[in-house]
């Protein structure tokens, strides 16, 4: 019995008109109801199971059978004692930690400050302010003198990389901010984007509007940088920070994304209420299909458990996303893939004569070639990582 001592409950803030719970065992979170919850509470205070699903049966009035409290037993806690919930959204391809926790957390201790209100109010209207005035008032905004040389992109991509990990401490100072301990910051693969990530999962502990703050800490970071750059344009009016700018404004659009696992999706998750937002719309269309089909269907949406306002919200997200993923995985990967098939052997045709010739091939030929090259890697490995777990499940039970 020691295990169910060992799970921690915490109250869930989300738009659910009934109380819902987060189960915590090891580094692991999971939402429960009210009747797991007190199904918890009577396992924990009684020395045998036998002994708490006797206690538990007789507390709801005879409702439930002994078969019946240990099948909900085996399937809800088993899960979580083999600890079969991972951190990791689905789509993540591959992801690597390489900085732990309590190795950055003295840094995060000291940025944490950073959100007292005093300093992030003006820091943010000034950051606001400053990038609107660059947007309106900078010219040439892709154009570049002298063009883009293999140097300017590698240190275009070395201030990304500096970027990310500057917006990952962010969400972990955030944390810190909050009073919770955060994880470590890695890396990964998601779909076809690489990304950093920190873990702040304790962030679910949190009320939601807490749990925003943490998932906009890394924009605001970012902020800080944004004014630096800004500052040096405005005396300088050098086309490689002009294109630093650029870079990061694009990255906060991307970011701010709600139908990809970035902030913007957890930004959204909080808004509504709605824990694993993803899976729960997709819940939602099923039952809505199932329905309008005149079909059965025993898989009740988490829909059915929203207030009002957040539910016809819900209800538009759901509409939106699935109409978002599909767009993107039914025309803008097949239409990736045509146009390569179309247009690569002309360019590697190119470059083949270039080299065979002892010419230094145009940089924009190199740049779309390797481009697409690198374009396509990251949706082969997105297709296969997306189609492992069925490839594993096929080869462990071969006759079904």
């Amino acid at each position: 019995m020691q295990k169910f001592l060992d799970i921690k409950i915490h109250q869930l803030d989300s738009a659910a008109s009934e109380e819902r719970f987060l189960l915590e065992y090891g580094d692991n979170f999971f939402e429960a109801n009210t009747v797991v919850v007190e199904l918890l509470e009577t396992l924990k205070s009684h020395k045998s199971r036998h002994d708490a699903v006797n206690a538990f049966i007789k507390a709801h009035g005879q409702k439930y059978t002994s078969e019946q409290v240990n099948e909900c037993i085996d399937l809800v806690f088993n899960p979580i004692f083999e600890k079969e919930a991972k951190n990791a959204g689905r789509g993540v391809l591959y992801s690597k930690q390489f900085i732990d926790g309590p190795e950055i957390s003295k840094l995060t201790n000291r940025l944490k400050c950073l959100f007292k209100m005093r300093y992030a109010l003006p820091v943010t209207v000034v950051a606001v302010a400053m990038d609107v005035w660059f947007l309106l008032t900078a010219t040439g905004m892709r154009r570049f003198e002298g063009g883009l040389t293999v140097t300017i992109l590698v240190g275009l991509v070395l201030f990304l990389c500096a970027s990310s990990f500057f917006h990952e401490l962010g969400h972990a100072s955030a944390c810190r901010y909050m009073g919770i301990k955060h994880g470590g910051i890695g890396f990964a693969m998601y779909l076809t984007f690489p990304i950093f990530f920190t873990d702040v999962t304790n962030a679910w502990c949190l009320t939601r509007k807490k749990r925003m703050a943490v998932n906009l800490g890394g924009i605001y970071f970012q902020l800080y940088i944004l004014i630096t750059l800004i500052a040096v344009y405005h005396f300088t009016h050098s086309d490689f920070v002009r294109y630093l700018i650029l870079a990061m404004n694009l990255g906060f659009v991307l970011v701010l994304n709600p139908f990809f696992r970035f902030d913007g999706y957890w930004i959204a998750t909080d808004l509504l209420g709605v824990p694993n937002l993803r899976q729960q719309s997709m819940s939602t269309l099923r039952y809505a299909l199932a329905r309008l089909m005149g079909r059965k269907t025993s898989e009740k949406p988490y829909l059915l458990l929203m207030r009002g306002r957040e539910k016809w919200i819900f209800v538009i997200y759901s509409v939106v996303v699935n109409l978002f993923m599909g767009y993107f995985f039914f025309y803008v990967i097949p239409l990736f893939i045509y146009r390569f098939c179309s247009t690569f052997p002309l360019e590697a045709e190119k470059l083949l004569t270039y080299l065979s010739s002892g010419v230094t091939p145009p940089f924009a030929i190199m740049h779309n070639i390797f481009g697409q090259l690198l374009f396509l890697a990251m949706i082969g490995y997105m297709l296969y990582g997306l189609s492992r777990p069925y490839i594993n499940r096929i080869r462990r039970n071969p006759n079904k």
